[in-house]
This record gives C-alpha cells, structure tokens and sequence, in this order.
C-alpha cells in the first residue's frame, strides 16, 4: 500500500488477450463507515509487450515518492532474459536494464 492509499501489483491478463499489465488498484472509501463494502477501481497504466519491453512481470513492484512504478520482468527485454522496468503514472514504460546470460552484454 503506498502512502497515497493506492495498491501496487503486477497481473497477467486472461489468455484472451495474452498481455500483461502493470495494475493499481485505487481504494476508494478506504474510511467508509464499518461493515460497507469498499469499492475499487482498477486501471492499466502499461499492457507489456512482451517483447524487449519485458515480459511476465514478477514479485510486484514498489513506488518511489514521484509515483513511479519498477519491478522486475521475469522473460523477454533486450536479450530474451528479463528486465527491470519502470513505469511512470502515466503509463510511459521504460527498460532500465535487461537481464543477460552472456558475460558479453552491455
């Protein structure tokens, strides 16, 4: 839970469409009166390609204090191995680094 009352997470979408999405799920009414339901709204900020952008994002992510999303893509990115990303609030996704298994990459 961040400390704006949003939750992080990372989800992969039915089959259907085969993307993945970096989810947050906004709490609303998160000082509702005792006993109601909350209410949630979920929006996709980035549907990943699964390309060099990564793929099968992982473990969730963390925000830091702007509201940038980063997590880690466990398959795809520039070498076929996974990525770290980041994800700004509004939806610009951007590969910080792309896992290698040769001591070549760079």
């Amino acid at each position: 839970m961040s400390d704006r009352g949003h939750e992080q997470g990372s989800e992969q979408r039915p089959a259907a469409t085969s993307a993945l999405a970096i989810m947050v799920l906004l709490l609303i009414g998160m000082f509702a009166v005792p006993g109601a339901q909350a209410q949630y709204t979920f929006t996709a900020l980035y549907d990943f390609q699964g390309t060099t952008d990564g793929g099968n994002p992982w473990a969730g992510v963390i925000a830091d204090s702007a509201g940038n999303l980063y997590g880690i893509a466990a398959n795809d990115g520039a070498y076929g191995h996974g990525a770290v990303f980041e994800v700004t609030p509004s939806g610009q996704e951007t590969v910080l680094y792309s896992f290698c298994p040769l001591g070549t990459c760079r």
